[in-house]
This record gives C-alpha cells, sequence and structure tokens, in this order.
C-alpha cells in the first residue's frame, strides 16, 4: 500500500508537487508544453517524450513561444527530453524492420525517464493525434491506425510506467480525451478510441488503487491550438466552434493545463477514475435551446 499524503497542505507546496517526477507526452503540442511550464513552477521535476527527436521538440517550444510571443513556452533545458518515441511500439520487438533505429520503444522510453526522474510520480499522457475521417468513409485502415495511435499508445505508456514504477511507489495517471459523450460525428474513429479511454481508467481506478495508483481522465472542449489549424478549411471550423460555444470561445490551453496541474495534486487523489469534462457548459446547452436562442433574437 503507498503511503497516503498528509492531512495538511504546507502552504510552501500547494500543490503537493514539489521535487516530484513527472513524466508528459506529446511534448510538442502547446497543452503539454504549458502543463510543463505549470508543473516546474511548482517545483515538479519535470521529463517529456514525443515522436519527434530532441532537436525537433526544442524547435517546437521555440515555435511556440515565437507565435505566442510568451518566450516561458520556450521550456529549453528546464525538461528531460526522450525522443524519437512512436507510443505504439511497447518493445523492440514491435518495431517494424524499416523503422529499426530510428524510432524508440516505450519500455526504453520508461527506462529513460525513471533514470532522470528517479521514479515517476505523475504520468500525463497528452499525445493524441486524429484524423477528421466521417464513418462512410472510414476505412478498416484509419480506424486501426486511430485506435492504435489513442488507445493502445497510451495504453503502451501507462502499462510501462505502472510495471518500472507506480506498481511499487503508487502515483497519479492523467489522461488526455475529448469531450465525447455524444460520440463525436464527423471523427467517429477518434470518439470511440478516446471513449475507450474513459473506460480503461474506471477499471484502473479499482484494479490499482490499492497499490496507490490513482487516475482519471480531461476530456476538453475546443480548445485554442495549433493543431486545431491543421484541419481542413481550418478558418471556418474555428468560426463554428466559437459560433457554437456556450463560452463564446474557444479554451484556452492554460485552462487545460490548470487542470492537469490542480489533477497532479496528491491532494486529488480521490478524484479517482472519473472524467473531467471542461467544455464550458456545452454539453447542457440542447438544439431547443438555440432555436429559441434564434426566435428571441430575431
Amino acid at each position: 500500500m503507498a503511503e497516503q499524503p498528509a492531512v495538511v497542505a504546507d502552504l510552501a507546496d500547494l500543490f503537493g508537487l514539489a521535487g516530484k517526477g513527472v513524466l508528459v507526452t506529446g511534448a510538442s503540442s502547446l497543452i503539454a508544453v504549458w502543463t510543463a511550464r505549470l508543473l516546474l513552477r511548482v517545483g515538479a521535476r519535470v521529463a517529456m517524450t514525443d515522436r519527434l527527436d530532441e532537436a525537433q521538440i526544442r524547435s517546437a517550444f521555440r515555435s511556440l513561444a515565437e507565435e505566442r510571443a510568451d518566450p516561458g513556452l520556450d521550456l529549453g533545458d528546464r525538461v528531460a527530453l526522450l525522443g524519437s518515441i512512436d507510443v505504439r511500439n511497447r518493445s523492440a520487438a514491435d518495431i517494424p524492420p524499416g523503422q529499426a533505429g530510428r524510432l524508440q520503444p516505450v519500455c526504453e522510453m520508461v527506462q529513460g525517464a525513471v533514470a532522470q526522474l528517479g521514479r515517476i510520480d505523475v504520468l500525463a499522457n497528452i499525445a493524441g493525434g486524429q484524423e477528421p475521417v466521417p464513418a462512410a468513409a472510414l476505412s478498416t485502415e484509419v480506424l486501426r491506425r486511430t485506435v492504435d495511435r489513442i488507445l493502445v499508445g497510451t495504453w503502451n505508456v501507462i502499462h510501462e510506467v505502472f510495471e518500472q514504477s507506480m506498481r511499487q511507489h503508487g502515483g497519479r495517471i492523467l489522461t488526455i480525451t475529448a469531450d465525447v459523450d455524444q460520440g463525436y460525428p464527423g471523427m467517429p474513429a477518434m470518439g470511440a478510441a478516446r471513449s475507450a479511454l474513459g473506460s480503461l481508467h474506471r477499471a484502473l481506478s479499482v484494479e490499482w488503487a490499492p497499490l496507490g495508483v490513482t487516475c482519471c481522465v480531461i476530456a476538453p472542449g475546443a480548445t485554442d491550438t495549433p493543431g486545431l489549424r491543421r484541419y481542413p478549411a481550418a478558418e471556418q471550423v474555428r468560426e463554428m466552434a466559437v459560433k457554437a460555444a456556450n463560452l463564446g470561445r474557444l479554451l484556452d490551453a492554460r485552462e487545460v493545463a490548470w487542470l492537469f496541474l490542480t489533477m497532479a495534486s496528491p491532494w486529488a487523489a480521490a478524484v479517482n477514475g472519473h472524467t473531467l469534462v471542461a467544455n464550458g457548459g456545452d454539453s447542457h446547452v440542447t438544439p431547443v435551446y438555440r432555436e429559441m436562442q434564434r426566435l428571441f433574437a430575431s
């Protein structure tokens, strides 16, 4: 049984994360960079991993800092980097022959993270990626690729972190998904894979709690990130998302990162197996209400 946190938090370490080891996946994404930045501010030690190599990750940091006019987003050497990782490959035997020597398997990445951090107290799964393919055009290949990247890849990281660190020491697992309670029309493969992550975490919250391992899922609504601009007809998609949003705006990546920071705290361990939906109340807006708005505005 892992040691439980003290009842009273120290105001000098309000989040209880000073000196804790945190592994963040999806290092080149804005949400991951903001999450790491906040974690560093409260004294955590952070390692980050990505499919990009280390030089490309650092270049992504600089690009985000320049694009957002925020030098603090260039994390520089404040974090340990573990690059060229394909989360779909659990061990060296899983790597396709053509990629051998270029991509590292998850087991070796986690070994590197443990070597850098001593142990992994918090895992923040922020890696993702999806393809906007509607159901009628969804091939088995695209479905399999999406499930491999989102569901299988996330599980590979979770299980390796559990085996190499958290089984012995306990810890906190946080995973990003999306607001998929109503499915995800237009991207059904992504919706299915991310829905499965919620079910997976609910099972882990029961099976691993006796070992001091707790988890939760964070499901943000439409967020203002560079990834949003990669969609087809990106500007129109953005305008539609803003118009449909209950808050009248997209979420800021900092808002999502703040949830990761808060839920990473040992004081949040009781939030176990839950999905935290952060969409500004969009879930509660009904089509009838939208029609009423249009009626009364006319």
